[in-house]
């Protein structure tokens, strides 16, 4: 018996209608899964003591998704235990950094695949420092005693070049007054157009490291050169101890003290666990800055580690990177030469 029309075509609407609401079905399985979330945790502790550290805020911020999802800039505090949790963290690189009185430090980035992701945080301390910026150069060697400082320039940075001769370097003589540093006179480098990596005051007069080995000790008063050493040991920067009448000087991850009438003769080396040894300055101690870690370091007279910092600078509260040069003002102010 033939099937009526009408009725034939009603089963051809109603088999088509069912056929597409299980293909949108199926279609909204495959094209749309669930996105993969983990787990992101750890515990923060003290860099030098290792005790854990509660009420660290930790912000993680995303830098590229691997599946198209947004994720919220998210901050998370440690417990009394120094944890920390992150939930519904998806696959992808992301920057985080941590606070620690008051201030964000220590920005790093980190992937997390397909699985949860633990860490361990090592926080330093935070030390307080000022940007010296008095005059430009390339490479801005700083030495400072009491309230005078002295900074390797060329005269074609400065905004009043007191010579014609902009292209020599000179070294601007600057006092701090009323809380800020200013020119107070100008004096012709004899180490024109070499590359003064650190420099500090001494008892012989201004001492200026010159990679990859020679020490020049220039007079306080004129600036002229009264003398030069070869060292045995290539130096980045250099410090003067004034209780042992001495100076330190450093490579990329040592420490060398000088004997205290030949500075060329090396008394000890101390070896020090980092790849980027850049700067030495003194005060009261031997101070290290690593431009590998971005971590001020503070010694003892064995050169062990007594304290890590994080250095702020602190007209722009933000964490100082790479730095060339550092000294310390009689005040205990620490100030760093940007290159």
């Amino acid at each position: 018996m033939t099937m009526p029309k009408k009725i034939k075509t009603l089963l051809i609407i109603l088999v088509t209608v069912q056929f597409l609401n299980c293909w949108q079905k199926q279609d909204h399985d495959i094209t749309r899964p669930l996105i993969p979330n983990y787990v992101f945790n750890g515990t923060a502790v003290d860099i030098d003591s290792r005790e854990n550290l509660h009420d660290i805020s930790i912000k993680m911020v995303e830098e590229y998704m691997l599946y198209d999802v947004d994720f919220a800039t998210r901050i998370v505090k440690t417990d009394s235990n120094g944890f920390f949790q992150f939930d519904s963290v998806y696959p992808g690189n992301y920057t985080f950094s941590f606070e620690r009185d008051g201030f964000y430090i220590n920005e790093k980035r980190i992937t997390i695949g397909h699985k949860d992701t633990s860490a361990l945080l090592e926080v330093p301390k935070i030390f307080i420092g000022g940007q010296f910026s008095r005059g430009g150069s390339a490479y801005p060697a700083l030495a400072i005693t009491g309230s005078e400082a002295w900074k390797i320039t060329r005269a074609k940075d400065l905004l009043h070049p007191p010579w014609p001769d902009i292209q020599r370097d000179w070294f601007t003589i600057s006092k701090y007054i009323n809380y800020h540093w200013e020119i107070t006179d100008w004096l012709r480098s004899p180490l024109n157009k070499k590359v003064i990596k650190s420099m500090a005051f001494g008892r012989d007069g201004v001492y200026a490291c010159v990679p990859p080995d020679t020490l020049f000790v220039l007079n306080r008063w004129d600036g002229s050169l009264s003398g030069n050493y070869v060292l045995p040991v290539t130096v980045n920067g250099i410090a003067f101890y004034p209780s042992e009448k001495c100076i330190y000087t450093c490579s990329k991850n040592s420490i060398y003290k000088h004997e205290p009438d030949l500075p060329e003769k090396i008394e000890n080396t101390y070896e020090i666990n980092t790849p980027d040894l850049s700067a030495i300055a003194y005060y009261r101690n031997i101070y290290s800055y690593d431009n590998s870690s971005f971590l001020l370091r503070k010694h003892d007279t064995d050169m062990s580690i007594l304290e890590t910092f994080a250095l702020i600078n602190e007209q722009t509260e933000t964490q100082i990177n790479k730095i060339w040069d550092m000294s310390f003002d009689g005040y205990g102010n620490l100030w760093v030469s940007i290159p």
